[in-house]
């Protein structure tokens, strides 16, 4: 029987092409793993292309009888080896797992499918005689499809990894399957899985030749970084999958249920089970002792394999079933540079921060492959100047844009040496002081004001000369109209110094902004640092039904006033008030059109040089609350002029009376406040010397 499909008259009700890792145990965000929906997968297939049904029939029988008939080899300690790549789809967050995560996956992976995983020891002494050596090696990729170097690791960024599936295989598409085994990672799963694969005799014609491989969560990729060694397994269990292997209940993703007695796995040492969710040693489902701690179960303490299972993998290796048999092929494994030495061929590195601000460090990785012994950096501007480590902190203490080089060198005295330009940029650690205004009018390069974030895209934010509408004719602009759905499209601002300022601080701007079609789903966001962009704060996000005009095909540039909304943000916190603050405008794309920004503006009350009249007296306010006036008495024994301002939170004037006279000892000053609108101001008072005095007061009704 073919499990994958179970009985075929179910055909459309039963898992098809992807088997699921899921299970009810807890993530260590405290999600619960959700079981998979493939059945709508299979749908979504059978409808768009009914035809396919029974060539994939036909080709799970013709597997199915080449396992019937084949007969494991022992080869003596000579693994198969297959090679791997993984494409990381990511947003730039913790889901752009690490080199070392990723060789991490291989090392588990290839431990547990040639028995040295250590926890082997812990599988009960009744299955003790069933675990096998399967002999199969896992190596990431050295050459790629066009015989380039390379580490096995594709990175793309795209918003598609929040919701990963079938759309990551567009985002980085598959290299052939017939050569590697391909493995996307993604932040999450649309369905809710930790993974799910194919079985080659699902995706042997031509429809899954693009398909073909392995989707997973990043957390469940390795033993370290975003990964743990309690989910580390769930690769090992969708490998298993993906060379023909069912759960040990049979052909379903639904463990736990009576009905499983009755199904199997088509493997003869493997009891029958209903399957677990949980690590129960000692259970007995189906009247016999269940293997729990097998790796196709859910109970995540898998440790082994049977000999049974080995045979039908091994089987499903040596059939030209989904080209299966030519992974570990002599020729391919030199086509795809896994066995010989190792050459060196590429200098790269990994870099955690492109800018920074004065006094910040920056950790730099050396990333260079293949077989590097030596390596020798030189950091223009970095404190230290020269090292020698894989991995390096440098600081810089001045502003600008600096270089690194790094030279490596391999066993055989091979070298290559490489330049990378403008690696970091350095922001001065106390930015432009306030009121900040910017209408892109006088900005002829962004670079000398903002640092437009390297996201894959293929547009950038630019500052467009022939717009309307706002003041002046230039704004920052997104070519949103030639973008993918997926780009993510960042802008950061230059550093602004806020240290001095009252916590009534207002930010407004313009945009413009217009959709393709109704039914693009498309989102800016504004963000906020208090430490020069080490980490951010949401402070606004505009999706689904914020665009400032009818949708449009048309690549549209905006031409009136009412092209513009006008937003205003006054929640910016206390700790945001420092002297290198920073604002970001994310904008994620869904296939729509052009965005525009424009009339950038920062308020706040300064607070430099106040000083509570130390030579010129003292002042008081009241009543505060004041309703309908207020008082200021100033006591002193010196005479001299002054003038008073009353300030909104936005820090604009809305009264102020200059030339007034002290003539010292004390004297009263009523300001009338009921024309004022209710809410919290600042009186200023300046003397003709200079000093100040800045009062907090609240105005009510």
């Amino acid at each position: 029987m073919i499990r994958i499909l179970l009985v075929l008259l179910f055909l459309v009700f039963s898992v098809f092409f992807a088997s699921a890792q899921i299970s009810h145990h807890h993530d260590d965000d405290g999600h619960a793993s959700k079981y998979c929906s493939t059945n709508e997968v299979l749908r979504e297939l059978l409808e768009k292309n009914p035809e396919i049904e029974p060539l994939i029939e036909q080709a799970e029988s013709r597997l199915e009888e080449f396992t019937a008939n084949y007969t494991a080899d022992d080869r003596s300690g000579n693994n198969y080896i297959i090679p791997v790549v993984f494409h990381v789809i990511h947003a730039n967050g913790t889901e752009n797992i690490s080199d070392a995560q990723i060789e991490d996956a291989i090392e588990v992976m290839t431990k547990d499918f040639t028995l040295q995983n250590e926890d082997v020891s812990a599988v009960v002494p009744e299955f003790e005689s069933l675990i096998a050596n399967v002999g199969i090696e896992f190596r990431l990729a050295r050459l790629d499809p066009q015989g380039n170097c390379t580490n096995g690791i594709v990175r793309v960024v795209s918003n598609t990894t929040f919701e990963g599936g079938e759309n990551l295989k567009s985002v980085s598409p598959t290299w052939p399957r017939s050569n590697y085994l391909n493995i996307w990672v993604a932040s999450d799963l649309s369905s809710g899985a930790a993974g799910y694969t194919y079985t080659p005799g699902s995706v042997d014609g031509p429809w899954g030749s693009d398909a073909d491989g392995i989707v997973i969560k990043h957390s469940y990729v390795g033993s370290i970084g975003t990964g743990s060694p309690t989910r580390s397994r769930a690769l090992t269990h969708e490998v298993g999958h993906w060379i023909n292997l069912r759960h040990t209940w049979g052909g379903t993703n639904d463990p736990a249920l009576p009905e499983n007695c009755n199904s199997d796995d088509n493997v003869s040492d493997t009891p029958n089970t209903i399957g677990w969710t949980t690590c129960s040693l000692n259970g007995e489902t189906c009247g016999s002792l269940d293997n729990v701690q097998n790796f196709m179960e859910y109970s995540y303490c898998s440790r082994m394999f049977t000999h049974g299972q080995r045979t039908r993998m091994l089987a499903a290796l040596n059939s030209s079933t989904a080209s299966r048999n030519n992974l570990h092929s002599a020729s391919n494994l030199i086509q795809t540079g896994v066995i010989g030495s190792a050459v060196l061929c590429t200098v790269d590195i990994g870099v955690t921060k492109e800018q920074i601000c004065e006094g910040d460090s920056v950790v730099y990785t050396d990333h260079s492959y293949h077989g590097v012994t030596s390596r020798s950096w030189t950091f223009e501007g970095g404190t230290p100047g020269t090292a020698s480590g894989q991995e390096v902190i440098v600081y810089y203490h001045d502003a600008g844009t600096f270089d690194v080089t790094l030279e490596v060198e391999n066993s055989g005295g091979e070298s290559i040496i490489e330049t990378f330009e403008n690696t970091v940029k350095v922001w001065p650690g106390v930015g432009v002081p306030l009121t900040y205004t910017e209408n892109f009018e006088d900005t002829e390069d962004l670079d000398e004001k903002w640092s437009v974030i390297n996201t894959g895209t293929t547009h950038p934010w630019i500052i467009y000369d022939e717009v309307s509408g706002a003041s002046g004719d230039h704004a920052l602009m997104l070519p949103n109209r030639s973008l993918s759905a997926g780009d993510v499209s960042e802008i950061w601002s230059q550093p602004i110094d806020l240290s001095d300022t009252t916590a009534e601080i207002t930010m407004t701007f313009k945009y413009a902004y217009a959709r393709r079609n109704p039914g693009n789903n498309e989102r800016l966001m504004l963000w906020v640092s208090g430490n020069c962009g080490e980490s951010w704060s949401l402070k606004g996000i505009w999706n689904n039904d914020f665009e400032t005009v009818s949708y449009t095909n048309s690549y549209w540039i905006p031409s009136s006033p009412s092209h513009w909304e006008t937003v205003t943000i006054d929640n910016i916190s206390m700790n945001h008030l420092v002297s290198n603050f920073r604002y970001k405008f994310q904008f994620d794309s869904d296939g729509g059109n052009n965005i525009f920004i424009d009339d950038i503006n920062i308020n706040g009350i300064s607070t430099v040089n106040v000083i509570e009249l130390q030579n010129s007296g003292s002042i008081t306010v009241f009543p505060n609350p004041a309703q309908g006036y207020l008082n200021l008495n100033i006591n002193g024994r010196q005479s001299y002029t002054f003038q008073m301002q009353l300030l909104n939170t936005v820090g604009q004037t809305v009264w102020a009376e200059s030339n007034l006279k002290f003539g010292g000892g004390t004297e009263s000053y009523i300001i009338e406040t009921s024309d004022f609108g209710a809410g919290v101001y600042l009186l200023l008072v300046e003397t003709e010397s200079g000093e100040k005095s800045v009062q907090r007061v609240l105005l009510i009704r």
